[in-house]
């Protein structure tokens, strides 16, 4: 009887504890499951406010460059406006189109019309205007189109760094779960089996 009565001792808590075994292997599944989704929604929201401000970033240089150049174009077309040198404001007109990023450069007289250079219109050109100042006077105006393409293609560039470094993660993470859950589900086994033995 005493025997029978340890043999069904030992059976309920053998079985005991690979109930434990599985609901510990289920709860550890479960946790890192969702710890794998807090991190991955944590590394999401990060990615995501570094390309917002990459982006900023990248529209203000973009907003200093196209100013400046058009400072720059008001400042040397100056003198030859007020000389009536059309010859050399379109040589200026010109060569400001061999900057980065400039997609044209026109000079304007006092009256509106343009001496040297040709406006582009279209989509992508952010527009960047200087008066031009001859002895304390306005003489005319400056007008310099910056080409924007270079910022949607960081930004889609930006944009599949993120999805690749999140999937990466995504990929990584996963595989770390399967492993934990190996390494608990083979701990469980061998301590049901030492138990089974005693």
């Amino acid at each position: 009887m005493k025997n029978s009565l340890v043999s069904k001792l030992a059976a309920l808590i053998v079985l005991g504890i690979l109930v434990l075994a599985a609901v510990l292997l289920f709860l550890a599944r479960s946790g890192s499951q969702d710890m794998l989704r807090a991190t991955s929604g944590v590394a999401d929201r990060m990615l995501t406010e570094d390309i917002q401000n990459k982006n900023q970033a990248n529209q203000e240089s973009a907003a200093t460059y196209g100013a400046s150049m058009a400072q720059y174009l008001a400042f040397i077309s100056a003198s030859p406006l007020w000389n009536l040198q059309e010859e050399l404001l379109k040589e200026y007109a010109k060569g400001m189109l061999q900057l980065p990023n400039l997609a044209y450069a026109v000079v304007y007289d006092d009256g509106n019309k343009a001496v040297a250079g040709e406006k582009k219109e279209g989509a992508g050109i952010q527009v960047f205007t200087h008066g031009v100042v001859y002895d304390g006077k306005k003489i005319g105006q400056v007008e310099v189109g910056l080409a924007t393409d270079h910022l949607e293609a960081a930004l889609k560039k930006n944009e599949q760094v993120k999805a690749d470094l999140i999937s990466t993660f995504e990929k990584e993470a996963q595989g770390a779960q399967s492993a934990l859950v190996s390494r608990l589900g083979i701990t469980a086994a061998a301590i049901a089996a030492v138990l089974l033995m005693v």
